[in-house]
């Protein structure tokens, strides 16, 4: 049974330290309204933990956070992690950068020329999102997270290569995501594929609509009760 990330407050007391520590709260709310399991939750917020450990060790302040200082800080946890661990942390510290700056603890960052494939693709789908579906800042926000998952997952380079995007990548990526969220969340990230496929479908990014490809995630609930 895939249990729900939902801690309570004494439950991330030990983790309130650094420069961080204040805001662990809400990005534990933030990680538990998007649906992850117990495990990948915690591991997470633990991340998040040692990064706040890193900066009080070197005396950074919130305001100074940035890329550059998380891209510092897995570098030198790097050493010996596998590519799928790294694509995990990366996802997680952008993650908080985003939450960060939405709860306005972190100046927004300057507009840079050397955004990769997967963020100019995020913010043509942000800019779909809400100028031609007028979804709400929260629901785009949790679409663009759910897409942008799903494209660091296919292309972990950060180059996108929409040629080579196949039905397979799709249903992999739903049972991927399976193995480590909620079910509730698991729906969400394919309703959301659904969306971002046919967006890049009516946008002629790819010639064969996709959307078709992804899997029905059946309720689960009461399923795990003794026969």
């Amino acid at each position: 049974m895939t249990v729900r990330f939902h801690p309570s407050s004494a439950d991330l007391q030990h983790l309130h330290v650094g420069p961080l520590g204040s805001h662990m709260e809400s990005f534990a709310t933030l990680v538990s309204q998007l649906g992850y399991c117990d495990v990948i939750g915690w591991l997470k917020l633990r991340l998040v933990a040692r990064f706040s450990r890193w900066l009080q060790k070197r005396r950074v302040a919130l305001k100074d956070i940035n890329e550059e200082r998380v891209e510092s800080f897995l570098k030198d946890r790097g050493a010996g992690v596998v590519r799928r661990t790294c694509v995990g942390h990366q996802a997680t510290m952008t993650l908080l950068l985003r939450h960060l700056r939405q709860i306005n603890v972190v100046p927004v960052a300057p507009p840079i020329t050397t955004s990769s494939d997967i963020d100019h693709m995020a913010s043509d789908y942000e800019s779909f999102l809400s100028g031609e579906r007028s979804l709400t800042p929260s629901s785009t926000a949790r679409y663009v997270e759910a897409a942008h998952r799903f494209l660091v997952w296919r292309f972990p380079g950060g180059k996108i290569y929409l040629k080579k995007l196949r039905a397979q990548d799709v249903t992999e990526f739903i049972l991927h995501d399976s193995s480590n969220r909620a079910n509730r969340a698991v729906q969400f990230a394919a309703t959301v594929l659904r969306s971002f496929l046919t967006f890049l479908f009516q946008k002629e990014r790819i010639t064969t609509n996709l959307a078709a490809a992804v899997p029905t995630v059946a309720r689960r609930r009461l399923v795990e009760l003794p026969k």
